[in-house]
């Protein structure tokens, strides 16, 4: 259990430290709606920071399940990820990168 919360916290704040960086460049306004016809709200760059906070809620979310999947199955927190877990795991490193390119597009830079 030790093993998947470091996966999905250092997943985190990966994001977190990818978002830092991208905001001491990022432009003041950036993009936060993209409508049918192109962007059609902007604001301001801080509004970076949705995209590692909804990777935290959703790391958290994989380890509630996780916890509840081994609580009842009976396991204890010896084993290392299940292959459950790894669908977890690749499910939070999914929403990362995805979010990260969001965020270059939201920048203009993709």
């Amino acid at each position: 259990m030790r093993q998947l919360r470091m996966w999905l916290w250092g997943l985190a704040v990966a994001s977190l430290a990818a978002t830092a960086l991208l905001m001491a460049v990022a432009p003041a306004t950036i993009v936060m709606h993209f409508g049918a016809h192109g962007p059609d709200s902007f604001g301001p760059r801080w509004g970076l920071l949705l995209e590692p906070a909804v990777v935290a809620v959703l790391a958290l979310a994989c380890d509630w399940v996780a916890a509840t999947r081994r609580r009842r199955a009976g396991l204890g927190s010896d084993f290392g990820p299940l292959v459950g877990e790894w669908r977890l795991i690749a499910l939070v490193g999914a929403a990362t990168v995805a979010l990260a390119l969001q965020q270059l597009s939201q920048c203009g830079w993709l």
